[in-house]
């Protein structure tokens, strides 16, 4: 999207670098660039975009608490039973292949994250 933090994204090119490096053993360079697109203007990513819409109102219980419309909930209560996710609030293991759901919490704090790359 062009959110406020799309123009981050290539300014994390070397902590990413270094991230995968250390903690994975790769060697060189593994991201060379990192190309924002807008969904507008690339139907795959409109597609990706409600995908990800469906799963993070249920991982924020929104389609049981009344936080979004009738047919959000129902997508996203459609997509939790197709996918077989039991718990989107937990990460799956790396064997289940239909879909990984991988929670991660950013390693910075407050105030010190992203923004302070502008």
């Amino acid at each position: 999207d062009n959110g406020s933090c799309t123009s981050y994204l290539p300014k994390m090119i070397t902590g990413l670098n270094t991230d995968t490096c250390l903690s994975y053993g790769a060697t060189g360079e593994p991201f060379s660039t990192i190309q924002p697109s807008d969904s507008v203007k690339e139907p795959l990513l409109q597609l990706l975009d409600i995908t990800l819409g469906a799963l993070t109102c249920a991982r924020n219980s929104n389609h049981l608490n009344g936080g979004v419309g009738a047919y959000k909930a129902k997508f996203a209560r459609h997509t939790l039973q197709a996918l077989a996710i039991g718990d989107i609030g937990h990460s799956t293991s790396v064997t289940i292949r239909n879909l990984n759901v991988w929670n991660v919490r950013p390693k910075w704090k407050k105030g010190r994250g992203p923004e302070v790359l502008a």
